[in-house]
């Protein structure tokens, strides 16, 4: 009997599927095709809230307008970061046009025209009408110049009426959303005794001794991590890993699309064919706008200013010199002095070479007649470059003692005078004390006030097309090559290729490692693979990129394989502590130094002064919100329990405490307010969507 039940069961289900089938024949074409009301009406869903699908076009319809806003204001298109930043306010927007209004419905929370009224023009004027209509000069606010504007609105251009009118719309649900938002901020209650307390520990400076074993110092091998043991841990620590979404891990090889030496060599040569044409220039304005990548072109400079190639040049620049091309941090640069003059403070150019004073800064007849001797050698023919090389005891030897150029009050008195005063280029034919020794000075340019006016024309290097057709087939090849983990290493390895390596992506994520807008990836990674599916190849910033879908990790808490490591790590350093707790052994000694010689020498005694609660971190122990805690409850002159920190173990004595320079609480008041208040927004918004059921599938679209 059951052998025939089911045979009947699995004909019922067969006449079940042929009729399916047979309604599928009848009207699959419209219901699964690409024009299916059913399919459609799914893709073109961008989420939901409180039960209300959003479709694309809603969605698209909030964005376009923030995106009208943003032009308007800034005179330009949004760019990649701005529109990334809008589609996120865009969604929100919808967030608090449904979730929110479901619950200002039902609280009763609403905005009359005679409120909204007063908020522009009224006694409760909205903050950003003040600062729109305050006075440069004074500061002053000045409502007839807003009731002015107002009744002028009319004969104002549409854009200008449009932001206003955009401006009076989002009032009323930006009011109504403070009036919800305070009703949770103002049932705070701060007390007395916790206003003291966070007071005290705001102000408050502690000094310390402490005694500190690093982890380090107890060896791996003699550390045993079991599954039992990651398990156990992971148990204990499950919310600090409970994944709010599901993830994706993801490998990633990066081909820099980088200019070659052939690439820097072309553009070299393309510029120095333009020198000739160049020095022939008459208008050398209109020759450099209309042949340099560099938006400076053609600008006046003080010598001080002077582009590194004329500043450094062996003789002061003159009208019509051409130098270059020379490196510049974009590509290459070719400089042309086009005019000198109209400046105002003088500016001359010097090198020395200094001895300098004894310590002491007292004269030294030793030290001038050290100075005197290579003057005298200069004045025979020595050349000054080599001499400052090999002489001088300042930071400029290793620039042959060149100074650069310099205006009045940039040296001190006595050498200013001495250059200042030179009345031909040359060595000064004397030894100049100052405060800091004995300087032999050379002149390079006589003061002058002149500036200069240079014509730039700068290429910049970018990739040629064979790079950029060399670097892509790299990629290509990379990827045809590769189909799962074992053959993604493996090629990798054998190209010398860095591997990124990166775990718990979310689907809206932009940033991926070193990819600073990664959508593309990210849509793919979600979207169109499966664990360990190599992508073909993406361009984005400057470089191909090929991945490798590394595994998918649900919501919830993780499977103990996707946190192995970390986990492995934070038991290993668990276990290290309590070897060292249990080898210092608190109770059988007295004093640090005492712990400190039974422990060995792998235990050492620091000090640390002014340590702040705000600032939880101890040298040689790092991050320690645990010890410093621990150190701000210990009364002066006594030693803490063994306490774990980032880097290790220590025991803490309090031996100085500086006790609040103010009694005013008003500041501690302020920033507990802010404080709580700030916890209460960044967890009202996360509430509510997860109360209203928000489905974010944006991912999907963008």
């Amino acid at each position: 009997m059951g052998i025939i039940n089911k045979i009947r069961a699995r004909a019922g289900l067969a006449v079940g599927l042929i009729a399916v089938g047979l309604a599928l024949f009848l009207v699959g074409g419209d219901v699964l095709s690409p024009n299916s009301v059913l399919l459609r009406r799914n893709r073109e869903q961008i989420g939901k809230i409180a039960g209300e699908r959003i479709s694309v076009t809603r969605f698209q319809e909030v964005l376009d307008r923030l995106s009208q806003n943003y032009r308007i204001n800034n005179g330009q298109s949004p760019d990649n970061e701005a529109l990334y930043a809008l589609r996120e306010q865009a969604w929100q927007q919808l967030i608090l046009e449904i979730a929110y209004q479901e619950e200002f419905d039902a609280l009763g929370l609403q905005v009359s025209d005679a409120e909204l009224v007063d908020m522009v023009q009224g006694e409760h004027v909205r903050p950003e009408v003040v600062r729109a209509f305050t006075d440069p000069e004074t500061q002053d606010f000045d409502p007839a110049t807003l009731r002015e504007y107002l009744a002028n609105l009319a004969n104002l251009p549409p854009e200008q009426q449009a932001l206003w009118y955009q401006f009076e719309s989002e009032l009323r649900p930006l009011r109504v959303n403070e009036k919800y938002n305070n009703l949770f901020t103002k049932t705070q209650y701060l007390t007395q005794r916790e206003l003291s307390v966070h007071h005290r520990l705001q102000q408050e400076r502690r000094s310390l001794r402490y005694l500190f074993v690093p982890y380090h110092s107890v060896s791996d091998t003699l550390i045993s991590v079991s599954d039992k043991d990651l398990k156990a841990y992971l148990r204990a620590h499950a919310r600090a890993y409970v994944r709010d979404k599901e993830t994706r891990g993801v490998s990633f090889v990066r081909f820099d699309l980088t200019p070659t030496a052939s690439d820097s060599l072309a553009v070299r040569n393309g510029l120095a064919a333009l020198r000739t044409s160049f020095a022939q220039s008459s208008d050398d304005s209109l020759f450099s706008q209309a042949h340099s990548d560099a938006d400076t072109y053609y600008r006046s400079y003080a010598p001080a200013d002077l582009p590194a190639v004329l500043a450094e040049a062996p003789t002061t620049p003159r009208v019509g010199d051409v130098l270059g091309p020379v490196a510049t941090d974009e590509g290459f640069a070719l400089y042309k002095v086009s005019a000198i003059g109209g400046g105002t403070g003088a500016q001359a150019r010097a090198r020395h070479i200094l001895i300098k004073k004894p310590e002491d800064g007292s004269a030294s007849a030793e030290k001038r007649e050290e100075a005197e001797n290579i003057l005298w050698q200069l004045q025979n023919g020595v050349a000054f470059n080599l001499m400052a090389q090999l002489r001088s005891e300042d930071a400029s030897a290793d620039k042959g003692g060149d100074l650069g150029w310099f205006g009045r009050g940039q040296m001190v008195p006595p050498f200013e005078e001495a250059v200042f005063s030179a009345k031909q280029t040359g060595l000064i034919p004397r030894v100049v004390e100052t405060v800091f020794g004995y300087h032999v000075i050379q002149v390079d340019a006589l003061p002058n006030k002149d500036n200069y006016t240079v014509a730039e024309v700068a290429h910049h290097v970018y990739p040629s097309e064979n790079t950029y057709a060399l670097t892509y087939e790299a990629a290509r090849s990379f990827s045809e090559t590769t189909y799962d983990k074992a053959s993604f290493r493996a090629e990798a390895d054998s190209g010398n290729r860095f591997v990124e390596d990166l775990k718990d992506i979310e689907a809206n994520q932009r940033q991926v490692g070193t990819l600073s807008d990664a959508r593309p990836l990210v849509r793919w990674l979600f979207h169109e693979s499966d664990e360990e599916d190599v992508s073909e190849v993406f361009e984005m910033e400057q470089a191909f990129v090929v991945a490798l879908h590394t595994g998918t990790s649900p919501a919830g808490v993780p499977d103990l394989a996707d946190v192995r490591d970390e986990i492995a790590q934070e038991v290993t350093r668990e276990k290290k502590s309590l070897r060292i707790k249990e080898r210092l052994d608190v109770s059988k000694q007295s004093t640090l130094e005492d712990w400190a010689g039974a422990y060995g020498t792998e235990a050492a005694i620091y000090q640390a002064s002014d340590v702040s609660w705000n600032l939880p971190s101890l040298t040689e122990a790092g991050d320690a919100p645990k010890a410093v805690g621990v150190a701000f409850a210990l009364p002066l002159n006594e030693w803490s329990d063994a306490v774990e920190a980032q880097n290790g173990v220590l025991i803490l004595e309090v031996i100085a405490i500086t006790p609040p320079v103010s009694e005013d609480q008003s500041l501690a008041a302020q920033q507990m307010e802010a404080q709580r208040n700030g916890l209460i927004y960044g967890q009202l918004m996360p509430t509510v969507q997860e109360l209203k059921n928000v489905e974010d599938n944006r991912h999907k679209f963008y």
